[in-house]
């Protein structure tokens, strides 16, 4: 499947959230994060997908921007990384298993003791794998080998597709 973008942002103090998922490092969300504290949580939206990591771009107005903090949503916020941070490049932070999610939440710590420093969210990528499970419900007629079925309300499931011995058995269809 590979890396997909957020779609979407919870409005917050933030400026400029929806560069976040523009695929253009020059650009970026920012906040003015007080001395020695947390920025406000900068939260990216999507339909659910299965994620195993994100990867983040990020910078600050100085290292003083030094820290970061990456939380998931799948029922609830579960944080799966918090440490260092890289300025300036694509870092990747590992899930730690594939995980159903719908948001991402990012927050950023200032080191400066005495001053306000900006952060700055250039780019946020998840990298979406497995396959989804989907249900859909038509309305139609079923016909199977020729025997015409009464029209109604048809539930076919979407998932990963079987393999080709799955439907194949010595040469011939067995569907």
């Amino acid at each position: 499947m590979g890396w997909t973008s957020p779609t979407g942002y919870t409005e917050s103090a933030w400026t400029d959230e929806q560069l976040t998922y523009d695929n253009d490092t020059a650009t970026y969300a920012s906040y003015e994060v007080a001395k020695g504290s947390w920025s406000i949580y900068l939260v990216l939206t999507f339909s659910q997908i299965n994620c195993d990591k994100v990867q983040i771009w990020s910078s600050g107005q100085t290292s003083d921007i030094d820290q970061i903090e990456v939380d998931y949503y799948d029922t609830s916020w579960t944080n799966f990384y918090s440490g260092s941070l890289i300025q300036g490049q694509y870092i990747e932070y590992s899930i730690g298993s594939e995980v159903s999610i719908t948001s991402i939440r990012i927050r950023y710590y200032n080191s400066k003791a005495n001053a306000s420093r900006f952060a700055y969210c250039h780019e946020v990528q998840l990298n979406e794998v497995g396959a989804q499970q989907y249900e859909k419900n038509i309305g139609g007629n079923l016909n199977i080998a020729g025997n015409s079925k009464d029209k109604g309300i048809f539930t076919i499931k979407l998932g990963a597709l079987p393999t080709i011995p799955d439907y194949y058995e010595k040469g011939r269809k067995n569907i």
